[in-house]
């Protein structure tokens, strides 16, 4: 994916800006780990970083501030019961951040986007990632699993991301990381790749369904932490089936989406793959949160 389409990084708003952010664990940098097919037909995965620059240290240069850091990617391979059986892949990169004043450089809501592709066999793996800031030598680490798919047989997806923006005329992607998508933003991007041996007629179904939901928007005391937020039923608010033609070899799809559709709360989208006698080829999940932005849209009342 990386060396086919161009992966627009680097600076990017973060969306939980401010003191009227909905209340939540916000982590010091967020990541993504998605299972892919490179241009040689290998298995890999793209590992996405994006750290606030509130997070660095900027230090005094010509002409503004500069902060540097570097990102250490482990990948251990998991027995099926989940176990660590050893390093497979260790390797590091490092990220240089320019701002042409003091105040960039406290922004909270701006962050350095990265990407590096490690190619990886088919299985399960945990990937554990290290972000070190060079002047400070703070660091902090996170760490999530992944399952390497095996693209070379039938019919096989990869592991869907979402965009802020997908321009498909100049095959660019704009990442979001961390699955973090503002109420304010006014649409966002599902965004996968079909690898297939032969062209195929298919059949696709999306559907998000809920994990979680404030029924209204949070008061000053509920964001506080000091009330506590009612909860609705749960159900399915997105629900879309369309055919889908796919040609031998890589096949990109888009699905662009109203985020108005979206309650704030916590959601998973599936992606279903049938053929059109309704035999299942292929399926996986995203999961991703809607949060309230702005402080009109927080306030509802003291």
């Amino acid at each position: 994916m990386a060396l086919r389409l161009s992966l627009v990084l680097g600076v990017a708003l973060c969306v939980a800006s401010g003191a009227f952010a909905q209340a939540a664990y916000q982590p010091e940098f967020d990541l993504d780990v998605v299972s892919t097919r490179g241009t040689d037909a290998a298995t890999q995965v793209e590992v996405f970083t994006a750290i606030p620059y509130s997070n660095l240290r900027f230090r005094s240069v010509t002409g503004g501030f500069e902060a540097g850091y570097a990102v250490t990617v482990q990948v251990y391979r998991l027995s099926n019961e989940g176990r660590q059986q050893g390093l497979v892949r260790n390797q590091s990169w490092e990220r240089e951040v320019t701002v042409p004043t003091y105040d960039a450089t406290q922004a909270h809501d701006t962050v350095d986007r990265a990407t590096q592709a490690l190619a990886l066999e088919p299985g399960r793996y945990s990937v554990e990632v290290q972000v070190e800031d060079a002047a400070s030598r703070r660091s902090f680490v996170r760490e999530t699993a992944v399952l390497v798919g095996d693209y070379t047989r039938g019919i096989a997806m990869s592991d869907p991301m979402l965009l802020d923006r997908y321009d498909s005329s100049r095959q660019q992607l704009f990442p979001n990381v961390g699955g973090i998508i503002p109420s304010n933003q006014e649409q966002f991007t599902l965004y996968y790749e079909v690898y297939a041996q032969r062209a195929a007629d298919l059949r696709v179904t999306y559907v998000a369904t809920e994990e979680g939901r404030v029924r209204e928007r949070p008061s000053v005391r509920a964001l506080l932490g000091l009330a506590e937020r009612e909860q609705e039923e749960l159900g399915t608010p997105f629900v879309l089936t369309e055919p889908l033609r796919v040609r031998n070899g890589r096949n990109q799809a888009a699905l662009q989406i109203d985020t108005e559709q979206f309650d704030a709360g916590d959601y998973v989208f599936s992606i279903r793959l049938e053929t059109t006698n309704g035999q299942l080829v292929a399926e996986a999940t995203k999961p991703f949160s809607v949060r309230w932005m702005g402080l009109e849209g927080q306030i509802r009342n003291l």
